[in-house]
C-alpha cells in the first residue's frame, strides 16, 4: 500500500473513534498517527521530545484527557500541513509505469520507473525524470530508502515500530546524467545490496545540482 494511502487509513480510522474512548486508547492512536508523521518526515525523523517538558528528578505526573486532546490538537496540525505539502519523497513502484509528481529542490519534476534487473547482490535500477523546461540540469543526487520489513498496522496501532524504523537504510547517490530539457531522461543507479523487499518498498528523493540556461533570445 503506498505510504500517502497507509497515512489516509489512519487519519480516517482516527476520524471515526468514538468519543467515550478512554485516554489510554486515545493514545495508542497517537502513537500510530505520530509514526506515520516520522515514516513522512524521512531526513530527519520526527523527534517529539524537545516539546515534553522537563520533570528532572521528579515524578512525570499521568496525562489527563485534556492533555490527550491537546496533544491530538497538535498531531492532527502537522497532518494537515503535511496533506498539502508538495512531496519531497515518493515511493517507486516497479510494476508500474505511472509516472508521480516529485518536488525537488529546485523545480518540480515527474518520475516513472524504467526497470529494475538483478546487478550482483542487488539491482540496477533505472528510472525516468520528466524536465518540461527549456533548461538543462547538469548533474543530481538521488537519495533512497528501502525498508527489509513492512510496517504492519493493526487497527490504528503500528504494531512492529522498532523493526519497521531499525529496517531502514539510507543511501545517496551522485549521479553525472544530464537531464535534458523538453524530455524524459533516464537515470541509472547499483541498489546494491538489496533484496526483493528492499527494492518493494524503495523511496526516492532527488537533489538537482547545476542548472544550465540557454543564453540565446
Amino acid at each position: 500500500m503506498p505510504i500517502f494511502m497507509k497515512k489516509l487509513l489512519l487519519i480516517i480510522l482516527l476520524m471515526t473513534g468514538c468519543s467515550d474512548q478512554i485516554t489510554s486508547e486515545r493514545a495508542a492512536k497517537l502513537e500510530a498517527r505520530i509514526a506515520a508523521l516520522e515514516k513522512s518526515a524521512k531526513k530527519p525523523k520526527l523527534d517529539l521530545e524537545p516539546v515534553l517538558p522537563d520533570f528532572g528528578s521528579q515524578a512525570v505526573p499521568m496525562a489527563t484527557a485534556a492533555d490527550v486532546s491537546k496533544l491530538e490538537q497538535r498531531v492532527w496540525d502537522i497532518e494537515m500541513t503535511n496533506a498539502f505539502r508538495e512531496p519531497r519523497w515518493i515511493q517507486i513502484d516497479m510494476t508500474s509505469h505511472g509516472y508521480e509528481k516529485l518536488n525537488t529542490d529546485l523545480l518540480p519534476t515527474l518520475v516513472s520507473a524504467v526497470n529494475a534487473s538483478p546487478y550482483l547482490d542487488g539491482f540496477r535500477v533505472t528510472l525516468a525524470l520528466a524536465n518540461p523546461y527549456s533548461i538543462t540540469f547538469q548533474g543530481l543526487t538521488v537519495h533512497t530508502i528501502t525498508h527489509s520489513v513492512d510496517m504492519k498496522v493493526s487497527g490504528t496501532v503500528v504494531t512492529n515500530l522498532e523493526e519497521y524504523n531499525a529496517s531502514a537504510k539510507h543511501r545517496d547517490f551522485d549521479q553525472t546524467e544530464i537531464l535534458y530539457p523538453g524530455r524524459w531522461n533516464h537515470v541509472s543507479f547499483e541498489l546494491v545490496p538489496a533484496t526483493a523487499q528492499e527494492l518493494r518498498t524503495l523511496e526516492i528523493s532527488v537533489e538537482l545540482k547545476q542548472i544550465s540556461v540557454n543564453a540565446s533570445r
